[in-house]
């Protein structure tokens, strides 16, 4: 007698189950949040795209110009592009620091306004000197 597709072959079945004990489940392991939060830091400052877009930056850059004078006054988009890059490092940086002060001085893993504050402070004290 020929066997059909949903017939299993005899001796399939019973090697199927003798075959493969089962195994201890894996451990997850555990990352420290801490480091996460330094390792995306990190990928962020290598990453070569800009964390806003052009257009709201300008935007920004063309109300700031508008209030500090009466005429209207041209900008190039390059300099719109070299601003925006020195502002996006230096606050990059500026929050940098205050994670590295939240994490060394409060065990922390999220930046606060006091951990903000303190950082600049001290940067400012560095510059006077």
């Amino acid at each position: 007698m020929a066997r059909s597709k949903n017939e299993p072959k005899k001796g399939v079945a019973a090697a199927a189950s003798t075959a493969k004990p089962a195994q201890p489940a894996k451990k997850k392991r555990r990352r420290r949040k801490i480091k996460a939060e330094i390792r995306q830091l990190q990928t962020g400052n290598r990453a070569t795209k800009l964390l806003t877009t052009r257009a709201s930056f300008e935007r920004v850059v063309r109300e700031v110009l508008a209030d500090a004078s009466e005429e209207t006054l041209y900008v190039s988009p390059s300099a719109v592009a070299a601003l925006q890059e020195a502002a996006e490092a230096a606050l990059t940086q500026a929050f940098m620091r205050s994670n590295r002060l939240a994490v060394d001085c409060g065990n922390r893993v999220g930046v606060t306004l006091k951990d903000f504050r303190a950082s600049t402070d001290t940067l400012a004290h560095f510059v006077k000197q």
